[in-house]
């Protein structure tokens, strides 16, 4: 009975023990370093005259697929539409498409702007806008090549479009953008091609010699001369 309270004892505390190596190991690892890389994505966004918040948004911290979409959206002064906002961000991937932009009555439109990032590598563009000038004194599209985040990722945006209106009012739309990180480095290479072992070019010098020329290898070297075999009496003793 004692050897068995005993074993028991020691048991619970292995098993206390264990359990706090175990959580000791978990809380050493770097935060995040099981998760994948964070990607975000969206399909419109304002500022000016009328703030538009990111509307059809998605993000993942988890390395899971999420999407969004808005069959359409209306700023609440009605000068904004937008219809076809889709939008899907995972792991180390991200993506949006607009398939219109009406601005002021639809006296301005775009028709189609997308961007894409997948594991760093990005794309983006949009339509040509249409608008009635008499209607704006100026009308700026821009097609940004991606730019670097400070935590590493790069973003694309489809287009910005910046708008000044006869009476003065200005309002630039960013207009599709996706967000991701590039995938982990799979380790470092070798710069140089791994070279074969060095073969001699010419016959060992060392071992019998023969009266025989040496014979020619297969692969073109000299290889030196299979020797002779000779009988020889050895002397009985005993």
């Amino acid at each position: 009975m004692t050897n068995r309270r005993r074993t028991a004892t020691l048991a619970g505390v292995a098993a206390v023990v264990g359990g706090a190596v175990t959580a000791t190991v978990f809380s050493l690892l770097p935060a995040g370093a099981a998760s994948t890389a964070n990607s975000s994505a969206y399909g419109i966004a304002g500022s000016g005259s009328v703030p538009v918040s990111h509307h059809g948004a998605a993000s993942s911290t988890d390395g899971a697929t999420h999407s969004s979409t808005e069959s359409s959206y209306t700023s609440s002064d009605q000068t904004l539409s937008v219809s076809g906002i889709s939008s899907s961000a995972g792991a180390y991937t991200a993506s949006s498409k607009v398939a219109s932009v009406s601005y002021l009555g639809g006296n301005l439109k775009i028709t189609g702007a997308f961007a894409t990032c997948n594991g760093g590598k990005t794309s983006g563009g949009s339509d040509a806008p249409q608008y009635d000038k008499a209607k704006f004194s100026a009308v700026t599209v821009t097609h940004p090549a991606a730019v670097k985040n400070s935590d590493g990722s790069v973003t694309r945006v489809g287009a910005v479009v910046t708008v000044k209106a006869a009476g003065g009012v200005t309002e630039t739309l960013t207009i599709a953008s996706a967000t991701c990180s590039a995938h982990p480095a799979s380790g470092p290479t070798s710069s140089k091609a791994p070279t074969s072992s060095p073969t001699s070019t010419q016959s060992p010098t060392t071992g019998p010699t023969s009266t025989e020329g040496p014979t020619s290898s297969p692969s073109g070297t000299q290889t030196a001369p299979v020797p002779t075999a000779t009988t020889t009496h050895l002397p009985v003793t005993g």
